[in-house]
């Protein structure tokens, strides 16, 4: 399984943090675990999906719901960005 806070080092790690969000839906730092997986390989739609599910599972995961505002903030739908 991929390392929170590293990018999963291959597709093969990815699929298994996938698979094991599917076996345990409502663990919220599973979900959190792969929306960090998801930024950094740069899927950031998928990133957001997940760290919406984790803080909705769980509204103390701070860093969850930082790093959600992170990435809603600097990779927007619409292009439009407010990080320098």
């Amino acid at each position: 399984m991929a390392q929170a806070g590293k990018a999963p080092r291959s597709k093969q790690d990815l699929q298994r943090l996938k698979q094991a969000v599917a076996k345990e839906p409502g663990n919220s730092k599973l979900h959190a675990e792969l929306g960090e997986a998801l930024s950094r390989t740069g899927d950031f739609e998928g990133a957001k999906r997940h760290y919406r599910v984790a803080v909705a599972i769980d509204p103390t995961l701070i860093e969850a719901h930082l790093t959600l505002g992170n990435i809603e903030c600097c990779y927007p739908i619409h292009g439009i960005s407010f990080c320098h």
